[in-house]
């Protein structure tokens, strides 16, 4: 089962430039990490 991190701060997303989410996997404890720029593509 995959859970998302972002839902504390998606209301303040406004004044952040860089917007980082992280996808965990609850079984593994593995994690993958995001990173993006405001108004730009996001990347691994």
């Amino acid at each position: 089962m995959l859970s998302d991190a972002r839902n504390p701060y998606v209301g303040m997303w406004a004044y952040f430039r860089t917007v980082y989410r992280f996808v965990f996997d609850t079984e593994s404890g593995d994690y993958v990490a995001y990173a993006s720029m405001r108004g730009e593509k996001e990347e691994k």
